[in-house]
């Protein structure tokens, strides 16, 4: 199961994935792509 936050309108999204850490993934329209970046961290707080 992953959880998953969405923030301004879907294009911040804050998701748990591999190894239960979460991930940070934003859409940058200019580039027509995905940020992403771990939060190296597995506590939702």
């Amino acid at each position: 199961m992953v959880s998953k936050i969405e923030k301004f309108g879907n294009q911040t999204i804050i998701k748990q994935k591999k190894f239960n850490l979460w991930q940070f993934r934003m859409w940058i329209s200019s580039e027509k792509n995905y940020f992403e970046k771990s939060l190296c961290t597995k506590m939702k707080n």
